[in-house]
């Protein structure tokens, strides 16, 4: 499955990568109504609305709720990368046993 990068009318090398001076495209359209709508967002909760959120969060994962453990630990820890699990472990080891 090594199809060859689409050069159609692209100004591109051989791997498929934009050559030097090649404008960029105009990027999100949506990206000045969605900064707008955080904007109100923010505005509209507090942060006792946020430690309130966040305490309902980590009750729900107390009481078992998996989704809740789910997403508290995808917040605190970023989201697992299982393939990777086993070598992020043995990287841990090594550098602990080094300590």
């Amino acid at each position: 499955m090594s199809a060859k990068p689409s050069t159609k009318g692209d100004k591109r090398d051989g791997q498929g990568r934009f050559l030097p001076g090649t404008k960029g495209g105009s990027g999100n359209p949506y990206s000045k109504t969605i900064n707008k709508l955080r904007g109100v967002l923010l505005q509209a909760v507090t942060e006792a609305d946020m430690r309130d959120v966040v305490t309902a969060l980590v009750d729900k994962a107390k009481s078992g709720d998996t989704m809740a453990i789910k997403i508290l630990l995808d917040r605190v820890f970023g989201p697992s990368v299982a393939g990777d699990l086993f070598s992020r472990i043995e990287q841990l080891e090594k550098t602990i046993t080094k300590g």
